[in-house]
């Protein structure tokens, strides 16, 4: 993806399922810097491009504040979901959980305001 080898984003903070799991206490600010790592260019490019897209729509409804607080909620909570699910060689780095919530969060507002949109 045209990014830093592994062991760059090891040192720089990247989610290691093991290193988590063996050690919550004083490594669990590994579930908080990996939102702001990317594996390379095309994957911070893709997840930007996301955000704004949803990010703009989602602003609207909710206010920034709201919206931040989505997104990392649920990029906090996917990494927590990573480093308990993954294996144990298994680099986690993106904003992958955020986008995610905010896809659910816009599935959500659709769910709910279903009969007003039509």
């Amino acid at each position: 993806m045209l990014g830093p080898p592994a062991l760059t984003l090891v040192k720089f903070g990247g989610n290691i399922p093991a290193i988590v799991r063996a050690d919550f206490s004083h490594e669990s600010w590994r579930l908080v810097v990996p939102i702001f790592l990317h594996a390379g260019f095309i994957h911070i490019l893709a997840n930007v491009f996301t955000q704004i897209q949803i990010g703009r729509l989602l602003e609207g409804f909710w206010g920034m504040w709201r919206l931040i607080t989505i997104y990392f909620i649920s990029s906090i909570g996917g990494n927590l979901t990573s480093a308990t699910f993954q294996g144990r060689l298994v680099v986690g780095v993106g904003a992958s959980g955020g986008v995610m919530g905010l896809m659910g969060a816009i599935l959500a507002e659709l769910l709910k305001n279903w009969t007003h949109l039509w």
